[in-house]
């Protein structure tokens, strides 16, 4: 009969709880099903309805929130029995640590071991993922990054909660793929998980940890939908939830929860979490908060100025239809942010994105600089059909721009400006050379960004009277 590695992991966590004093041989018999039945009865399973899986996930869920279960596998591990130290590992694997179970503690294991039985000694709340290497390994994210060592780190641990909140479950070492834990202790899949982040984001592989914190947190106040979603599965899920997810989402939570309170006028408040793998109550309360929260705020982004051709001129219409079918899609995208005659503006706390926010119209140099932009992915060929259809069918691309000082100030009128932001005249006289700076670096190509001077003190300026 064919061995069920389903079947022997729910062995191996029945032994660790008492519950099954047989060997792990992965055939479903009859001890092994009244142990199964029997666990699903005292945990509010219907045996006649429970899949394999929904039963296994319950039986991890149970197992890494009993106190006694570090000291079970403890015992086991020890014991010497093959099939006892096996079930040890799946203990590990339960509490996240990514290794292949085997009748022998190999040294990743017995280390692993240790690690867990350390942390709960020390009395510290007992993470539920566990280190995705035996031995710690110093981050290297140049010369700002703290040092770090073997004990639970709270930077790291938030680290590697936003790496699996933004999508980094895994990373490669030693050419296998590893997942990443939230434990707080780093190590190589930390630090190739780190490196990978770096590398999809286009930060320098120097930048320091701080940076690359700095630079999750910015990504995860704008609230993207896939984080969207990863909340939704977390609760979802309850209390059977992967502990590594409800840790990433606890870490996310604690981050976004003083944001949500003054996007809401405090109609939504989330509770700081601990940091333990538990979805119990707090942790579904802060989820259902959150999800309310997204609800009330979120709304739909403002349409973008049309650019259609005049409807009674259908030569031109194919002329436009036939151009923008020839665009790749990195030109559409520039094309259509180009088209876009507004800017989104930043709730306050530089919470932004798909929170919604509201919108104010771009000044005339910032909607030149989206189709200047535009026209410089064309080929020859392509913007001589552009040159020659623009001024109708694209009129905001031929528009006359004014001096981009005035067109940020409002036509000109500099006291009127000066005064709307609280400035002195020595204030404004440097936030005014600042744009003539900005604005160089736009017309001569070099790195800019995207919010200029002015647009940076007008959003503040916004900001503070919310």
């Amino acid at each position: 009969m064919a061995i069920n590695q389903q079947t022997r992991e729910m062995q191996a966590l029945l032994k660790i709880s008492g519950g099954f004093p047989g060997k792990l041989t992965g055939i479903a018999d009859s001890s092994t099903a009244v142990a199964i039945v029997k666990f699903q009865k005292n945990n509010g399973l219907d045996p006649a309805k429970a899949s394999p899986e929904e039963t296994l996930t319950k039986m991890r869920g149970t197992l890494i929130q009993d106190p006694k279960t570090v000291n079970s596998m403890k015992a086991l591990a020890a014991s010497g029995d093959p099939d006892n130290v096996m079930a040890a590992q799946y203990g590990l694997v339960a509490f996240g640590r990514p290794i292949e179970p085997s009748s022998q503690m190999t040294p990743v294991a017995t280390q692993a071991l240790k690690q867990l039985s350390e942390i709960q000694a020390r009395n510290i709340q007992t993470p539920k993922t566990f280190p995705s290497d035996a031995k710690p390994a110093e981050i290297k994210t140049g010369a700002a990054a703290p040092a770090r060592n073997a004990s639970v780190d709270p930077d790291v641990q938030k680290l590697q909660g936003y790496m699996r909140g933004l999508g980094i479950t895994e990373a490669e070492v030693d050419g296998k793929k590893k997942q990443l834990g939230v434990d707080g202790i780093n190590g190589p899949v930390t630090n190739a998980a780190m490196t990978k982040y770096k590398a999809e984001n286009g930060l320098d592989n120097n930048d320091s940890f701080a940076s690359v914190m700095k630079h999750m947190e910015d990504r995860l106040k704008k609230n993207p939908a896939d984080l969207q979603q990863r909340m939704a599965e977390t609760a979802a899920q309850g209390p059977n939830a992967n502990p590594m997810n409800v840790s990433s989402m606890q870490i996310i939570l604690n981050l976004l929860g003083p944001i949500l309170s003054q996007l809401t006028g405090g109609k939504i408040n989330l509770e700081t979490l601990k940091v333990d793998g538990i979805n119990g109550p707090k942790t579904s309360h802060n989820l259902n908060g959150y999800k309310s929260a997204t609800t009330m705020t979120s709304q739909p982004e403002a349409e973008p100025a049309k650019a259609s051709p005049p409807a009674d001129d259908p030569e031109l219409q194919t002329k436009v239809k036939a151009f923008e079918n020839s665009l790749n899609d990195e030109q559409k995208e520039a094309l259509r942010d180009a088209k876009k005659d507004y800017e989104g503006v930043l709730p306050p706390a530089g919470f932004q994105g798909m929170w919604g926010g509201y919108h104010r119209e771009k000044s005339p140099s910032e909607i030149a600089v989206g189709w200047d932009k535009f026209s410089g992915t064309l080929t020859d060929e392509q913007r001589k059909v552009f040159d020659g259809i623009k001024d109708k069918a694209y009129p905001a691309a031929t528009k006359n721009v004014i001096g981009p000082l005035e067109a940020a100030v409002g036509l000109g009128n500099e006291d009127r400006h000066r005064d709307r932001l609280g400035m002195s005249q020595k204030q404004y006289d440097t936030l005014k050379a600042d744009q003539s700076e900005w604005q160089k670096k736009v017309d001569s190509g070099e790195p800019y960004t995207k919010q200029s001077p002015f647009m940076r003190a007008d959003i503040n300026d916004r900001n503070t009277q919310q």
